[in-house]
């Protein structure tokens, strides 16, 4: 199924999105009891990861589809690529983090 222009931010929505956000509607006592170091890793690990993107899409080791994204880019990306970026970050982080308050609160960790 495509989406036109809207394909990548589409797909984004229904397979990053919506699973993050029902994440942190369902924990959201522990997202907020770490959002700061879900903060603090977003922080540390989106720059070196947008320069890493820009650098692999500026030396073509991979493309986008013009019929399939936007075409609004910042520098060689297209924004598709940096919602990703941040997507997968804040996703990764908030399933780390109820990853360990699951096994310090099953006392697997202390």
């Amino acid at each position: 199924m495509t989406f036109g222009n809207f394909t990548y931010l589409a797909y984004m929505a229904i397979f990053s999105w919506l699973p993050i956000l029902l994440l942190v509607i369902l924990y959201k006592n522990y997202v907020k009891k770490n959002s700061s170091i879900i903060f603090k890793t977003f922080l540390i690990t989106f720059p070196p990861v947008l320069i890493w993107d820009g650098l692999s899409i500026y030396n073509k080791t991979w493309q986008y589809s013009s019929d399939k994204i936007v075409n609004i880019y910042v520098s060689v990306m297209p924004i598709e690529e940096i919602l990703l970026v941040a997507s997968s970050i804040i996703g990764i982080s908030v399933v780390t983090v109820l990853f360990y308050e699951y096994l310090h609160k099953h006392k697997i960790i202390k």
